[in-house]
């Protein structure tokens, strides 16, 4: 990464806490599908403190985060971009974790520098900005980080770079919702519902989940072989933006074994992704 356009981006990769003995595994450029936001869920620290406290209190190999965005706006460097560190459950492999100093109220030169680091970090991997997470949106994840609806940021990204690449902005809700709730989230869904086909013939989107809303999401996840609980969480918004993007949010694998040279795994791989695939490639 040479971050070419880019000011204010301190490498502290070699000044931070790593364990004595671990190390975390490695991924390939070409392995890279995913960027996930979190936030910090303090008032203040750096990437010192999150090292210090990922390897002493954890025990990891060392910081999780690729990224540290500190409330002035100052960009750390955090990790080598190749590296599979912690920090989202199940999907760390291929994954860039860039964090937010705060806890749901981030400034503005943070959120600015935050899209500077994502349209800088695209120019050199392959991560369509559907691809561009919150933390909760990913499946099987209990937390509400990073506590904004990182929808938005999907659509302000897409606007700033005039859409290229084809990616379409879905707009899906950041948290689990269900029967009771009310907010601009809901709303979200049910659109989300309409656009994908379900109905909502009497109230349609009016941000209020009641009976209408939770059949509407049952009637959903039963056509798509999910568990049918009229709850909207992670496995159902994932379905919804599968849908909704006609692209799968799946990760495929191709197995060098399977090949006489790596570089025919690698060729195999940009062609599945330039279909819509989402590619990391594992040797045996």
């Amino acid at each position: 990464m040479h971050f070419r356009s880019m000011s204010q981006i301190n490498d502290v990769r070699n000044d931070l806490t790593t364990h004595p003995s671990r190390q975390y595994d490695t991924h390939s450029i070409e392995q890279i599908s995913m960027i996930t936001v979190h936030h910090s869920a303090t008032s203040t620290g750096n990437a010192a403190s999150f090292a210090n406290y990922h390897v002493n209190h954890h025990g990891w190999p060392g910081i999780g985060y690729h990224f540290v965005i500190l409330r002035n706006g100052e960009i750390e460097w955090a990790q080598s971009i190749g590296t599979t560190s912690y920090h989202t459950g199940g999907r760390n492999t291929g994954n860039i974790g860039i964090c937010l100093v705060g806890s749901g109220q981030f400034t503005s030169v943070q959120m600015s520098r935050l899209k500077d680091l994502i349209i800088e970090l695209r120019k050199d991997v392959n991560v369509p900005i559907h691809r561009v997470l919150g933390h909760s949106e990913h499946p099987n994840q209990s937390t509400a980080c990073p506590g904004f609806n990182v929808a938005k940021l999907r659509e302000e990204l897409e606007s700033i770079e005039g859409g290229q690449g084809g990616d379409r902005t879905v707009n899906l809700p950041s948290r689990t919702l269900r029967n009771g709730d009310s907010s601009s989230e809901v709303s979200l869904l049910q659109q989300a519902l309409i656009d994908a086909g379900e109905s909502l013939p009497q109230f349609g989107v009016d941000g209020q989940f009641g009976a209408e809303t939770e059949r509407a999401v049952r009637n959903f996840q039963k056509r798509h072989n999910l568990v049918v609980d009229g709850i909207a969480g992670p496995k159902t918004y994932q379905r919804l933006r599968e849908v909704l993007t006609k692209k799968s949010d799946k990760i495929h694998k191709v197995q060098v074994g399977a090949f006489t040279h790596r570089e025919n795994a690698e060729k195999l791989a940009k062609e599945l992704r330039d279909t819509g695939y989402d590619i990391y490639i594992i040797t045996e």
